[in-house]
């Protein structure tokens, strides 16, 4: 039997790349937490394939509607996106993700009957490792 860590999370963290003062969300909807990884595969020279990259894609619900003012988030086309870091801080006992250098989208989100802010962010890599660092 295998012994894993869970991926619980007790608030999200905003960060800019260049290391300006992070500011941290508590109150997300545990039941929107959604952190993705998809191989993206290239055809080689014999016709197999081989995984050439990978999609890194995270969703984040969280009731405390003020992170789309934020200005690492993203909410409409007159703003010029930032590159930023989200960190999902874990519970105690649970992993921290740190996600980095993406552009995290945010909208208003009325499904399941509550008024939630939905960030959302997908990067495409070649290193796994140097996207997320787990702690």
């Amino acid at each position: 039997m295998a012994i894993t860590k869970s991926l619980v999370f007790s608030n999200v963290t905003l960060q800019n790349t260049t290391g300006a003062s992070p500011t941290t969300y508590d109150n997300h909807v545990v039941d929107t937490v959604e952190v993705t990884i998809t191989p993206v595969s290239d055809t080689v020279k014999d016709g197999r394939t081989l995984d050439a990259s990978y999609d890194i894609s995270l969703t984040v619900g969280l009731l405390n509607t003020n992170i789309l003012s934020d200005s690492r988030v993203y909410t409409d086309t007159s703003q010029e996106p930032v590159s930023a870091r989200i960190v999902f801080n874990g519970a105690t006992g649970a992993r921290t993700l740190n996600i980095g250098n993406v552009y995290i989208n945010g909208r208003k989100d009325y499904s399941g009957n509550r008024d939630v802010a939905l960030l959302s962010a997908t990067i495409r890599t070649t290193n796994v490792a140097s996207v997320i660092i787990e702690s």
